[in-house]
């Protein structure tokens, strides 16, 4: 929040962006404050072919985790690392950590790195949705 004013809120987005809001709409909406709480939760989803070893991907993911030092993991801080969805073309599984909220996105965009290098190296597969038809062309 950058200024309230008598008619409208001036806020700043994380990505630069001046954002006007009558003070209206804030009686009547929801508002999330990413910033009030020193901790925040990353939850990354991420989808492995049907024939992979689910455990050993868990496994993977587990170690990639425990080894970034800035995500938090104590007892109020559990990393849960768990099968969230059968999707038509991937198992899904999805990590939820806990980080200081200052480093989250940086945590948040250099997961997916090491995820897909050490799937590769483990031989796991991540899917991506491909259309098939078969029949004649006219």
């Amino acid at each position: 929040v950058q200024r309230v004013g008598l008619v409208s809120t001036r806020l700043k987005t994380f990505d630069g962006q001046l954002v006007i809001i009558p003070n209206g709409n804030l009686a009547k909406a929801n508002v999330t404050n990413y910033t009030r709480y020193p901790e925040r939760r990353i939850v990354l989803t991420v989808g492995i072919g049907y024939n992979d070893d689910v455990a050993l991907a868990k496994q993977v993911l587990a170690e990639i985790v425990n080894s970034d030092k800035r995500i938090i993991n104590d007892e109020n801080h559990k990393t849960i690392i768990h099968v969230s969805e059968l999707g038509p073309y991937s198992v899904n599984v999805t990590i939820k950590c806990w980080v200081d909220y200052k480093v989250y996105w940086d945590v948040y965009n250099e997961l997916s790195e090491p995820i897909l290098l050490k799937f590769r190296e483990n031989k796991i597969n991540i899917p991506s949705s491909t259309d098939i038809h078969v029949g004649k062309l006219d």
